[in-house]
């Protein structure tokens, strides 16, 4: 990257700050620990809404975590549909199908049941809902002339955020690209993180959404964009995540870590308002459009790899992460290392926490002919969108996709 090119992409980063410090943001209302789904439940019936959609996936509906809260909503006396097509990385035909059964049964307001995907098609179908127009026109920032229809969440992973986020990330079918639904608007009215629905999570979900969740903590402290606030949350996050996702691993019915990790979830999508993500994200989403990886899989293997890229501009701030998790060596409580021995500490405890979780190291089903494409295309993401520790050229980008490729 060009010297020239590059300080305009700071000084946009700079720019930008201020602009998404400032945004509105409509926190909504969160119901939390066993039984507050029921909670919600009562929320939503208590608000004026007779007619709810419920979106989840095929999975959920068999595992019976669905018909429950259906039959919960009923007895308040509110009519409900479900639309339970939904499938990992949903695509604008997702949200299409999904507001043709809500217009069919003329739902009123919508509620999700399931993890990240589920959530972001939610918003999708709900922002269609009101504005009469196809999703593929209303991707993007603030593109909503109406208010969607009240969404309401409950999550039964513990990864996206995408309770506390006022964005979603869905797949164009045609053009094979992932586009963010963006804006305040977006943001649920309220949620419920019951730990009770998260104890069928395979261990295998439950590692790499816990993983996501620690992507978005660790992206959005070490951001050029970071805030006072920000870092508050994604240092909370961190320090739970380290705490409990092994414990979560380990025990799917340890409903203390489940419940401490929807709290980490939760902060760490509250840690990404202002500093979004960065590099982790934009290659997570390459691999995700081009080879249907998992993002939270994707974002498991790709983080490590990117902190070791960008270990030296950021080397004060994950030193800092370290000290938070008392890593390294300390003396009266206080930390006697360096920040380059701390940096290297927690890139060290991020692979072993990966491996603790047996996430692989590297993945099978890179292309080598298509790592130019990638790496292009995750760059063009990041500069547009992001302001990492610093920015990587295309050499460098291709270097660490080969890095990962099995």
């Amino acid at each position: 990257m060009s010297p020239i090119k590059s300080a305009l992409l700071k000084s946009y980063a700079l720019l930008i700050s201020p602009v998404l410090a400032r945004m509105t943001r409509r926190q909504p209302l969160l119901f939390c620990g066993e039984g507050s789904t029921n909670q919600l439940c009562d929320y939503i019936a208590g608000v004026d809404n007779k007619n709810i959609l419920l979106v989840t996936d095929q999975i959920l509906i068999d595992l019976d975590l669905v018909a429950p809260i259906s039959s919960r909503l009923q007895e308040l006396g509110i009519t409900t549909t479900t639309y339970g097509e939904v499938d990992p990385d949903p695509t604008f035909d997702h949200v299409r199908a999904g507001v043709e059964i809500a217009r069919e049964n003329n739902c009123d307001s919508v509620l999700a049941i399931g993890g990240g995907s589920s959530m972001d098609c939610a918003k999708g179908i709900a922002a269609c809902m009101t504005n009469h127009k196809d999703i593929g026109e209303l991707v993007g920032l603030n593109k909503c002339k109406n208010w969607p229809a009240p969404l309401f969440v409950i999550p039964t992973t513990a990864g996206t955020g995408s309770e506390v986020s006022p964005g979603a990330v869905l797949t164009d079918p045609v053009k094979q690209h992932k586009g963010g639904l963006g804006g305040s608007r977006h943001m649920p009215l309220a949620a419920a993180l019951d730990p009770t629905f998260m104890t069928t999570m395979p261990p295998a979900v439950t590692a790499a959404s816990g993983m996501d969740a620690l992507t978005h903590a660790i992206e959005a402290y070490i951001s050029r964009r970071a805030t006072q606030e920000s870092d508050r949350y994604a240092l909370l996050a961190i320090k739970l995540i380290f705490d409990y996702l092994p414990r979560a691993y380990q025990n799917g019915q340890d409903l203390n870590a489940r419940m401490n990790m929807a709290i980490a979830s939760t902060y760490a999508g509250l840690a990404c308002f202002t500093p979004l993500v960065g590099y982790v994200h934009a290659i997570a989403h390459r691999l995700g459009e081009n080879y249907h990886v998992p993002h939270g899989l994707a974002n498991a293997v790709v983080l490590p790899h990117v902190l070791e890229a960008s270990s030296g501009a950021a080397e004060h701030r994950l030193a800092e992460i370290a000290r938070s998790l008392n890593l390294g060596n300390s003396d009266l409580g206080k930390s006697t290392d360096s920040d380059t021995a701390l940096s290297r500490a927690f890139i060290d405890a991020v692979r072993t926490l990966s491996k603790q979780l047996e996430i692989p190291e590297q993945l099978d089903v890179i292309k080598s002919e298509d790592i130019p494409s990638l790496a292009k295309s995750a760059l063009k993401e990041c500069h547009i969108n992001y302001a990492p520790p610093k920015y990587f050229n295309k050499k460098t980008c291709e270097q660490l996709i080969k890095r990962i490729q099995m």
